[in-house]
């Protein structure tokens, strides 16, 4: 909603634009919890996959696939903390 007066130096136009910061920070943070549900992972195992092929060693690839997906996760997570100080 805007101001009844806009505040000192500010124009309709940084007002929009706030305003439109504002609908949208939810829907990234909806869109970057939904990530962590099914992409993240699923990648972190392709890429445990590809190390397993690349290097025909199963340990490497769980290890791999394991360390993707965490700091994937953790790191998606770090961004929605972000977001939510915002």
């Amino acid at each position: 909603m805007p101001f009844a007066a806009a505040p000192n130096g500010v124009t309709d136009r940084q007002q929009r634009l706030d305003g439109l910061l504002a609908y949208s920070l939810p829907a990234i943070m909806i869109a970057v919890s939904l990530l962590c549900w099914v992409p993240i992972p699923v990648a972190g195992l392709w890429l445990g996959s590809q190390a397993d092929f690349l290097s025909g060693n199963v340990e490497f690839a769980i290890v791999v696939s394991f360390a993707t997906a965490v700091l994937s996760l953790f790191a998606s997570l770090r961004l929605l903390r972000r977001f939510d100080h915002a």
